[in-house]
């Protein structure tokens, strides 16, 4: 059974065991804890940024989440930390979970979601377009361990 909560900052170091186990499927992926600070308290650090984490967990554990936050655009917030073990996948919990960021982002006046997403990440593409999301032009290098490109996805609410 899948339960989908509101994260907590006891999260902080199942969602990154979730991030590693996500990011091993894609060589040469890496997952350096040192990335991620706001997951050493993730409620707090999306509370204090105006957005909302959620957890999704099975009878054995974590096994995904997803969060939101405002952009500095007064109409756009963003889609961020959207990954699943794959014992969650195919089973709707994506489409929820980007459902339960969109109502956030609506509740909070803004028009539009947008995400950024490694290239790599070629199956989580289609899963967004799917959901409405179309590709941007735009892409961004994160000067990461793994040396990610980030593709620019967008969807307008409404």
């Amino acid at each position: 059974m899948i339960e989908l909560r509101d994260a907590t900052d006891d999260d902080g170091e199942a969602l990154l065991l979730v991030l590693g186990a996500a990011f091993a499927e894609y060589p040469p992926c890496l997952m350096e804890r040192g990335e991620y600070p706001e997951l050493a308290r993730p409620r707090e650090s999306f509370a204090r940024q105006g957005g909302a984490l959620w957890v999704v967990e099975d009878e054995h554990g974590v096994v995904g989440s997803c969060g939101v936050t405002p952009s500095r655009e007064p109409d756009l917030c963003e889609l961020k930390k959207l990954y699943l073990l794959p014992r969650a996948r195919r089973r709707g919990v994506a489409s929820q979970l980007v459902a339960l960021a969109e109502r956030f982002a609506e509740s909070g006046g803004r028009a539009r979601v947008h995400l950024f997403s490694d290239a790599r990440f070629v199956d989580a593409h289609r899963r967004y377009e799917r959901l409405g999301y179309r590709r941007l032009d735009d892409v961004r290098a994160l000067g990461d361990v793994s040396q990610s490109i980030e593709l620019h996805f967008e969807k307008r609410l409404g």
